[in-house]
């Protein structure tokens, strides 16, 4: 009996299977069971980047046909999400991802069927049933939206271009979609095999869009202005869906496969610099046909179409900008803990201003101030904290600056401003004087938006897309004034004005329970020091300035700028939980330039240091994405000696001017970033297997000086110098120089003109061409006693040759003049030559790692990982597995890892972070001796691939 129902359970599933190919249209009477997977992934657009947060949707899709319409529900889904480095982003990923908990409200709304008419391919007459929300709506226009497919015009839109060759099609008509009423290209290909088989392709051209969707919100002009629409910009879109069909006819067919690929890409200065992207991807499979059941329909049904419902968006625009109760009930900020999160946000900013005590205002402060503003900006009652005075002040302002979007009540906006500054610092002018007299105290602090641009877009997977720019900026300043009139005028002042500004290009997904996106920070924060007094004698009629230098150390500049991908999650209680990741480019970091130099100590005592870590082409215009979105980050720090100078006194009359001090003579800060420090003769040779280096004749073997020189040793067999615009390696045996692209043209020498063209390299000494080889060597050989010519070996033609294209692809895999191209030209992905792939293997892993060598596994070396946590860089305080640059991670487990944690912008923190760049085994000991911070779970990679 087991047997013989084996054999039924057998005999069903092959009917079925066969049922299922047979099929050539959607029947009514049937269901049929799709497969469903999509994919959202945001970061930036340059391949090998090492992060991107990514979410992922898996359910099974059901369609019920009926007489006159058809019935939609999904059951089975999963949404995930995560931070990976995906080798491509525009396609699903199967990796491992953080499972999104849907609560039982969200999980029934999702289940909730809809109705809709199907005929010829088009989608209308949808049906929701009325308690469900916008965010489940969207979800499934995104699959009715892959389903829509035409064959051919409707009767209606004959006007349209339609061209047939072979069994070829091509037409484009005018199509409502998920993101609009748009033009679309169709190309249909029929299959030679089966006529009935066909794959078509449809391409929607957004720049011919009768509707689109788009709601955005930017600074209000006083004026008409010309270039306000040009400089408002929105993400490029692009979107693709590739369908493969069989069936007999025009109006009947079936759908067995769908694919569906979009791009949106925010260039915010021009369509060449792309800063940050977001890629969709979906696939749609046919994998089960059934006969239909009694299914459920929509309850209490509420019309719509396919076009996205912006409901969501639009009432938190309306309650923004009118602040009214209605469109409040609409917005979901009603189960947001407002209390809690200010609450930790203003503990979170008083803290950092208190902090700011050594280095001004600091990025947190500014950065906690723009979440205050988004959390002022969900409350209904913001007055009430702008005239509390018990309130700090850089609250009280962000309340104000929350009030941007009033539409209406802008003008009033701008006197609650006046109202503020006028309640805290408003006094007469004869009150002043007398302050002043006494000695005035007074600490101010102003905060705002100098701009806000928001644009919302809808994707194709049915989330609503935001790109934002803003420049939220704090400024703070603490002074002590006083003033004396006799027995000669004189004014004291003791002040620290500081602040901080962070220009925010952000590409936010929103979604159900999480949010994803990328970001780039561009930031920069000042302290101005000044301390000093000023005296005027009347009877001699001279100018006295005294300026005294700062006693400890003070950071006076920070500049810096960081890409990031994040995923917010949201706990039990409703508060968000960020989790950010830097994103860090191979490419850019193999030009980039890690400095730490002192100046001025000589001059007056007080050492001036600039510490960072900077791309070489960040002042290139042709490769402006090391600004765009790459790590940078400098800083200027003022460090008293003990031979610090306390004061400098300037003393001015009428005939002449001295210095009081006239020993110090003022640095030139001008020369600091000139070529003259490089004006030294540098010679190295190998001896005995090491090298040995001369500078300026006086033989250097200390590793440290000879680094500071712009050598650093690479084992005891090489050496590469650093020089201006130029790199260059040497074994004993080979020269390899890296010089950068401004330097085209203006070279001459054995290593050619670097003018871009290979067929004039065999210049002679005496700048004459050449094509014999040996002519050319022996141009060049010098003729005295240190050099002795081998003839032998000279004239063996076997010793000569010219290196292949692509030879020397293979050994060039860095590229100092143009990183991005030659990265994406070696990294071709199916391109890629396995020989190359075999070779960087051999080349930068050992052996004893190396796995596979076929696949181009290795195993990871052992390394200080670096991680980052709230504002804060952590390092482990013991190596862990760690991937090279670039490569991609085949296999991963979570293991609980000690971390050393250090304020991000910190000179410590930035000094570590360029050490262990360096691989400096001082910086170990140092990452070692710090104290525990935490501990926490880390993926770590446990198999490598190289890409």
């Amino acid at each position: 009996m087991k047997l013989l129902a084996a054999f039924g359970l057998l005999a069903i599933a092959l009917a079925a299977s066969s049922r299922q190919w047979e099929e050539r249209s959607f029947n009514k009477g049937n269901t049929y069971e799709f497969e469903w997977k999509g994919q959202i992934v945001s970061g930036v657009p340059v391949k090998g980047s090492s992060s991107h947060s990514l979410q992922q949707i898996h359910s099974k899709v059901f369609i019920t046909v009926n007489e006159k319409h058809s019935i939609l529900r999904l059951d089975n889904v999963k949404l995930t999400n995560g931070h990976k480095q995906l080798t491509e982003p525009r396609i699903i990923s199967e990796v491992s991802l953080e499972e999104s908990q849907l609560t039982s409200e969200q999980r029934e709304q999702i289940k909730l069927p809809i109705r809709f008419r199907y005929h010829q391919g088009i989608i209308s007459e949808i049906v929701f049933s009325e308690e469900e929300s916008a965010w489940s709506e969207n979800i499934k226009r995104s699959i009715l939206n892959m389903l829509q497919v035409q064959m051919s015009p409707r009767k209606t839109q004959e006007e349209y271009n339609t061209k047939t060759v072979s069994n070829n099609k091509f037409f484009t008509v005018t199509e409502r979609t998920l993101e609009g009423e748009c033009e679309v290209a169709y190309t249909i290909v029929e299959s030679e095999k089966n006529r009935e088989e066909k794959e078509i392709t449809k391409s929607l051209n957004f720049e011919k869009c009768p509707k689109r969707i788009d709601i955005r919100y930017g600074p209000r002009y006083s004026a008409e202005c010309s270039m306000c629409e040009a400089t408002d910009a929105r993400p490029e879109s692009q979107t693709v869906i590739s369908y493969k069909v069989r069936g007999e006819d025009e109006e009947r067919f079936l759908i067995t496969e769908v694919e569906l690929k979009s791009e949106y890409v925010f260039s915010p200065f021009s369509k060449d610099q792309e800063m940050l992207a977001t890629y969709v991807h979906q696939k749609m499979r046919l994998v089960n046909i059934k006969s239909a059941e009694r299914v459920e329909e929509p309850r209490n049904g509420k019309k719509s179409s396919l076009l996205y419902n912006y409901e969501m968006e639009l009432a938190r625009e309306k309650f923004w900008m009118n602040g009214d109760e209605q469109s409040y009930t609409l917005t979901g900020f009603a189960g947001v803990p407002k209390k809690e999160l200010m609450d930790k946000y203003i503990r979170l900013t008083l803290a950092s201003m208190e902090e700011s005590e050594k280095d001004g205002v600091t990025l947190e402060t500014n950065h906690n101030f723009a979440r205050i503003v988004e959390v002022f900006r969900m409350c209904t009652e913001r007055e009430k904290v702008i005239y509390d005075r018990r309130q700090p002040l850089v609250v009280r302002q962000a309340a104000v600056d929350s009030l941007r979007m009033l539409r209406d009540q802008m003008p009033r906006k701008e006197q609650l401003i006046e109202k503020i500054v006028r309640s805290d610092s408003s006094i007469s002018s004869s009150e002043m004087i007398r302050k002043i007299a006494k000695g005035f105290r007074f600490e101010g602090v102003l905060s705002g938006y100098v701009y806000e641009h928001v644009r919302i877009v809808p994707t194709t997977l049915g989330l609503p897309l935001q790109v934002t720019s803003k420049l939220p900026t704090v400024a703070h300043i603490k002074a002590h004034i006083k003033a004396e009139i006799s027995p000669k005028m004189s004014l004291r002042v003791e002040m620290e004005p500081s602040f901080v500004s962070t220009h925010v290009t952000e590409m936010t997904v929103f979604s159900p329970e999480m949010d994803i996106g990328s970001r780039v920070f561009h930031s920069i924060q000042s302290t101005l020091p000044i301390h000093g007094q000023v005296e005027y004698n009347d009877e001699k009629q001279q100018l006295k300035a005294v300026l005294r230098l700062p006693k400890e150390e003070k950071r006076v500049l920070l500049v810096e700028s960081r890409p990031t991908t994040f995923v917010r999650s949201f706990n039990n209680k409703q508060v968000p939980v960020l989790e950010e990741k830097t994103i860090r480019i191979p490419s850019f970091e193999k030009t980039s330039v890690h400095y730490e130099k002192s100046y001025g100590e000589e001059h007056f005592g007080l050492r001036t240091e600039v510490i960072g870590s900077v791309h070489r082409h960040v002042f290139d215009k042709k490769t402006p994405e090391s600004i765009l979105f790459g790590e940078n980050h400098v800083q200027i720090v003022l460090i008293p000696t003990a031979e610090s100078v306390k004061e400098i006194v300037l003393e001015v009359e009428p005939k002449y001017t001295k210095m009081a001090s006239s020993e110090y003579e003022s640095p030139r800060y001008d020369e600091i970033f000139t070529e003259k420090e490089f004006e030294k003769e540098i010679e190295c040779e190998l001896k005995q297997e090491k090298i040995v280096c001369k500078v300026d004749g006086r033989r250097v073997e200390d590793e440290e000086a000879l680094y500071d020189m712009g050598i650093k040793l690479i084992g005891e067999s090489s050496c590469e110098i650093t020089i201006p615009k130029m790199t260059i390696r040497f074994d004993g045996y080979k020269v390899e120089i890296k010089a950068d692209k401004r330097t085209e043209n203006t070279q001459c020498g054995l290593c050619g003109h670097f003018d871009g063209r290979r067929d004039n390299e065999f210049r002679r000494a005496d700048n004459e061409e050449t094509e014999d080889i040996e002519e050319f060597h022996r141009s060049w050989l010098r003729r005295d006693n240190e050099c002795e010519v081998e003839e032998s070996k000279l004239k063996e033609k076997k010793n000569y040759g010219v290196e292949s294209d692509e030879e020397e692809r293979y050994d060039s895999e860095e590229s100092f003049w143009n990183p991005r191209q030659d990265f994406e030209e070696e990294n071709m992905g199916e391109k890629r030559s396995r020989k190359m792939l075999k070779k960087n293997l051999k080349k930068h892993i050992s052996r004893k790692n190396i796995r596979n060598e076929e696949e181009n596994t290795y195993e990871p070396e052992n390394e200080i990982v670096m991680v980052e946590r709230e504002g804060k860089t952590c390092f482990s305080m013991e190596e862990q597995p760690k991937c090279q640059p670039g490569d991609e991670l085949i296999e991963t487990e979570n293991r609980k890892v000690k971390l050393a944690c250090l304020p991000r912008s910190d000179r410590r923190t930035r000094r570590i972070v360029n050490g262990l760049k360096r691989g400096e085994e001082s910086i170990m000991e140092e990452i070692r001796s710090l104290p525990m911070s935490l501990t926490d779970r880390i993926e770590l990679p446990k198999l490598c691939r190289v890409y």
